[in-house]
Parts: structure tokens; sequence; C-alpha cells
């Protein structure tokens, strides 16, 4: 046996013992998943991946959640006032919120206000360095105040109707000040909230554990305390494929989003679960706030791409939902109703731009051959390798029409500069929302937010379109809101600085040992309310 196989089978001793359990670990309830991406920090100031943010989530609590309609709810604050004019929110706080105990410092206490303001007051300080601090960029100076232990203000510069969903983030989570200051940069590696789970062991690259917190504050609708699992742990297998065994022998609880390398064998063409899997194995899926789109760089020096019209041809030639089905097994819908998802705006009218119109997409071609020649000057189209079936399927049905893309294949870090750069006139990118609001998507068309400085690349402006979407931004009322947004999606719709091509889904497969299974429009991951009924089948047996 080589050394790198005793190193595993010692970890896993390490992580069988951190859980006070045995190699079987039957009379305990304990969750296990695989996380394929590095991961290199449990502080909520720094969780901007989901797969953070899914670990980050059990250890912390914030003032406010999101439940699975993607709502705000109580959490920490068991309420909160928004006055008038929206601009004082004051949150009210539970009395029985404690943070975790520590093995290394006992720091067992209840949570107060000044808590909060010590979180909030270290996403702001430059020392951290937090990439969160935009949560509270509408803040006003001096803008947090403690009025006793239990009440939290917050004073906002401006109104802003998204303000609470923001408080929702992970960034946002409350962390214990004596762990801060105690661990310095181990906070990291030893972190301390007051969520359900509190961190017990750690061994990178080989696995992380978490045992439940046994003076959680949550209770179930029975008066029975949160959470009903023993331990999570947590293996740091970087190999997809490993990941699925693990889901399909048992090993594993669960697995977000399938891979294209076993695509095929875990799902039909029609995207469910393939037979032999049904025994053990469900599928969940849910729409997600991710739009993956074609970016127009309109300060290009291609004047074919500056025309509204070529655009709208290349819109009206994709066959958005043949793309989902043929390429991607129906695990992606298609983005026929604008960049907004409509999950978030209700929409549920087909935008014409958006529909598959491929013969009126040849008489816009002939019309812009009277301009530009016949046939057009070919663009180019840049993305990255992951991509490229879908591009080159898109790149036939465009030439169909007349339409002539060359598709360039550039390495993911090459490609973010390029994009940044404005140096590519025709891009793939996506969009994924911090938070659940129309306005998160809409500001990517701001002028604040042009690359390289933020995420507008394709250097949309417009006066009266950015004035309405600052107006939108500050109303409080949900429907005002909505509306506004909706009208100012339509109408990037109708100018295409971006061609949505499809929305994401939340995919979860999930073993059906497990009960109160929860799925949501951000894919956050919440494991206060699970159960498994079943603790060990013969495939969860540790060799």
């Amino acid at each position: 046996m080589n050394g790198k196989c005793l190193l595993y089978m010692s970890a896993v001793i390490m992580l069988c013992m951190s859980c006070g359990l045995a190699n079987r670990h039957d009379d305990k309830m304990v969750f296990r998943y695989n996380e394929s991406n590095a991961i290199s920090t449990l502080d909520p100031a720094f969780a901007s991946d989901l797969e953070t943010m899914w670990l980050v989530n059990q250890l912390f609590d914030g003032l406010v959640s999101m439940d699975d309609s993607l709502h705000v709810v109580p959490s920490i604050a068991r309420s909160w006032k928004i006055s008038d004019d929206g601009l004082v929110y004051e949150f009210y706080l539970r009395p029985n919120v404690f943070f975790h105990s520590s093995k290394d410092a006992e720091l067992a206490r209840s949570v107060n206000a000044f808590d909060v303001l010590f979180s909030f007051q270290r996403i702001l300080d430059d020392a951290t360095a937090s990439p969160g601090r935009w949560i509270f960029e509408n803040v006003a100076s001096n803008g947090f105040n403690v009025i006793n232990d239990s009440i939290f203000q917050i004073h906002l510069k401006e109104p802003q109707g998204s303000f609470l969903s923001m408080l929702t983030t992970q960034y946002a989570n409350v962390v214990c000040p004596e762990a801060v200051q105690t661990f310095g940069m181990d906070f990291r590696k030893k972190p301390v909230g007051s969520g359900p789970f509190k961190m017990a062991f750690w061994e990178d690259q080989i696995g992380i554990v978490f045992h439940k917190n046994e003076r959680y504050w949550m209770k179930d609708h029975e008066g029975v305390k949160l959470p009903y699992l023993d331990a999570v742990h947590v293996d740091l297998v970087k190999d997809p494929f490993a990941e699925f065994q693990g889901v399909v022998s048992g090993r594993y609880d669960f697995m977000s989003g399938v891979h294209p390398s076993f695509l095929n064998e875990l799902l039909t063409p029609q995207g469910d679960l393939q037979s032999q899997w049904l025994e053990n194995l469900q599928m969940l899926k849910t729409p997600f706030i991710k739009t993956d789109y074609i970016g127009c760089f309109l300060e290009s020096q291609i004047p074919l791409l500056r025309d509204n019209r070529f655009r709208r041809a290349l819109s009206m030639a994709i066959p958005r939902k043949e793309l989902c089905e043929q390429l991607r097994n129906n695990l992606i819908v298609p983005a026929n109703q604008g960049f907004v998802p409509p999950m978030l705006d209700g929409d549920t009218n087909t935008v014409y731009a958006f529909a598959f119109h491929p013969e009126d997409a040849k008489k816009i071609v002939l019309d812009l051959e009277k301009q530009f020649g016949r046939p057009l000057p070919t663009v180019e189209l840049a993305t990255t390798p992951e991509f490229v079936d879908i591009y080159e399927f898109l790149q036939f049905k465009w030439q169909e029409v007349g339409i002539f893309i060359k598709i360039k294949v550039m390495q993911s870090a090459a490609f973010k500069e390029a994009t940044a750069k404005g140096q590519v006139p025709l891009f793939r990118k996506n969009w994924l929302a911090d938070f659940p609001d129309a306005e998160n998507f809409l500001q990517v068309f701001t002028q604040e937010q042009w690359s390289p400085k933020g995420p507008n690349y394709t250097h949309f402006y417009d006066e009266n379109w950015q004035k309405d979407f600052y107006e939108a931004k500050r109303m409080q009322n949900t429907t005002e809101r909505r509306n506004a947004f909706k009208i100012l999606d339509q109408t990037i719709s109708e100018v295409l600085p971006v061609i949505p091509l499809y929305y994401d889904q939340v995919i979860h497969v999930v073993s059906k040992d497990i009960e109160n299974w929860s799925i949501n429009g951000i894919n956050l991951l919440d494991l206060t309310r699970v159960k498994k009924s079943s603790y060990l089948r013969p495939s969860h047996v540790e060799n």
C-alpha cells in the first residue's frame, strides 16, 4: 500500500473519530456529500462562491434569511420595522440565539446587537477586504446603530426596495467577535457562528465535518429542537466522476448539478433519471436565478454589430427549445422572456425578440446585405471550451439564415480578460444574481458597471433607461417595483445589448433515504430540517 493510500485511510479514520462515531455510525444521523471545487475559507466575509456559501450557511445565521419561495423570513431578528420613508430599518433580536462553543476557546454566549455591529463594520473595513462590502454601499455614514442589546438599526442614504434581500446573503451573517479576535487569520478554518451546525474538523483536500449545534434556537412545528442531523460530513474529492459514483453507490446523500462527463449515464434524453437509479435516488429541479446569454460589445469597430437589426436576426435564428432538449437533456430552460428570469418578474408572456423566427431573420439579413454587402461580413464570437458544442450548434443555425459567425475558443483566464477589455465583439457569458431581485440583473446595464470596473461588458448606456432604473430601485411597493423592472427589461429586449439563450435550473440528485429536502432558486443548501430515514445501507460501509 502506498503512502497516499495510507494518508487517505488515516484521514477517513480521523473523520469518523472527529464525529465521535464508529466506522458504521449506525446510531447517528450523518449527512454526507462531496465538494469537488476547492474550499479555502469558511469565513462569511469571503463567501463569494456557491460552494463556500453552502458550508457557511450551516455554521452562521444572519438577521434575516431566505425561504424556498425566495421570501425574506426572520432569523436572528425575530421581527423588524421599516420607516415610512424607507430609510430606517429596525431589527428586534431573539434572546435565545447563542454562539457555538469551540474546542479552542469557550465562546458560547448569547448573540446581541453589538455582535451585529461588529460583523457589519468588519465587512466594510478595508483591512478585511471583503468582496461583499457592496451590500452596504447604500448605508449612510455611521448608519449602523445599537439601540440596546436586542435592537439594531440601519440607516440608508436613500430608499432601496431590495435591501432586506441583500441582508440574506452570507456576507451579512453574524460572526463571534471574540473568535475573530482570538483566531485572526485562522478564523477562516475556525469559524464560530450561531448556525445549526458547528465546526468540528477540517483536513485540506480530505474532508470537513460539522457537528450538531445542541443549543440552536430553532424548533420544528412540534417543538422539537433543530437540526435533526447529528453531523455533516463533506469529502473534498476534486474528481466530479468520483462524486457521481459516490451518489449512485449510496456513499453520498446528495449531488448538485450534472457534469457533462456523466450526463447521459445518469439521465435520459428527456432529462429524467435513468431507470437503474430510480430505486435509490430522486431528482429535484427548480428554476435558477441565472441567465446565460450572448453579449454584444456596442463600442465595437464592426458597424454590422452596432446595427440593432443584425442583433435581432441573431436572436430570431436561435431555436432555444431545440438547444435545451438536444444539447443539455432539458436541464436548462429556453430564455424566451427576457434577461430577467421569469421567476423574478412573474411574466409569462414571450417577448417577440426571443422567439424562433428563422424566416423573419432571413428577411432582415437580406435587408442588411443591401448596406453591408453579400455575404455579410463574418463576426467572431468568443467562448470557453465547455460551451463549444452549444456555439457550434448555433453557428450552423445562423449560417442557415445567412449570418456567418466564427467561433473563437479561449481558456477561461484569457477569455475573462478579453471580454473585460472589449477585445471580442461577441461573447458568451452568464449572470448569476447575488440576491433574488430583478434589480440585481438589470444593474448590469448601468454605466457605473461598465467593464473592466464592472460586469457591463456590452457598454450599453441609455440616459433615460438608467434614470428609470434608479427610480425603480428606490421603490418600496413590491408590485410597482416589479412592473417598473419589467418595463426596463423589455427595453433591453428591444435594444439587445445581450441575447438571452437559456435560464439555468437548480438540479439536485438526492438519496431516497433523505427526508424534508428543500430546493430553492438561489441553490442555497439548508440542512436545518433534513432527516435520514435509514442511517445505513450496505453500500455505506467504510472499507
